[in-house]
This record gives structure tokens, C-alpha cells and sequence, in this order.
């Protein structure tokens, strides 16, 4: 059976959208990413990465709904609550830069790959 992976590659498709502190900008992707959940997993140089904040948010990631960290092999799952329409996530791990995109829920889609770089 074939794992799908779909990669978020905040360094290529992402777009700094300003600066929370010295070195750390904010990576906002534009285009609206299909999963088959709002799960998957987190990497930083190609390893996966323990204890990164993984947050839902409304429109617009204004306030969070729900809330998770990944766990020692990276992976991360929010809970199930709305399955249609668009969800706002943010990740975020110290030493990279953190990384909001767009997801929506398609039966048939790929596994999430949140992919960090780091801060400068």
C-alpha cells in the first residue's frame, strides 16, 4: 500500500508575512492545501520534530480552536470537528520560523508534511 505524503515547503511556496520577534518571520502559504485529516507530521532539516505546537484557528487565524503538540516521532493529529469547508492551522517549534496555512478535508487526499525552516 502506497503512503501518500503531501509536502508544505514553507522555504519554496511561502510568503514572509511579517516578524513576531528579531530573526522569526511568520510563513503565510496562499494556496489552500487538501488533507484526508487535519493530521500528519512536522519536520525541521529533514528530521521529524517532538513537541511542536500544531493550533486550528478561525478565519483568518484570529482566535484558536483547538490545540496539540507533536509527539516524538513528529506526528501530530487536532481533533475531528468540522469536516467541510476551510481550516486555518499554525505551527510552531522554537528556532524556526512558524508556518499558517489552509487546509481542507478531502477523503482521498495526502498525509500532511509540515516542513520548518529555521529563524534567523
Amino acid at each position: 500500500m502506497y503512503r501518500y505524503f503531501f509536502l508544505i515547503t514553507s522555504f519554496v511556496l511561502g510568503l514572509a508575512s511579517g516578524a513576531q520577534g528579531q530573526g522569526i518571520s511568520v510563513i503565510e502559504l496562499q494556496r489552500v492545501f487538501k488533507a484526508k485529516a487535519l493530521a500528519g507530521i512536522v519536520t525541521f532539516a529533514g528530521q521529524p520534530v517532538p513537541g511542536a505546537l500544531v493550533e486550528e484557528c478561525t478565519p483568518g487565524w484570529k482566535d484558536q480552536v483547538a490545540v496539540t503538540q507533536t509527539d516524538d516521532k513528529g506526528h501530530f493529529r487536532l481533533p475531528r470537528g468540522e469536516t467541510k469547508g476551510v481550516h486555518y492551522l499554525r505551527v510552531s517549534w522554537r528556532g524556526a520560523n512558524p508556518v499558517w496555512f489552509k487546509v481542507r478535508i478531502v477523503r482521498r487526499a495526502k498525509d500532511l508534511v509540515v516542513n520548518l525552516t529555521p529563524s534567523t
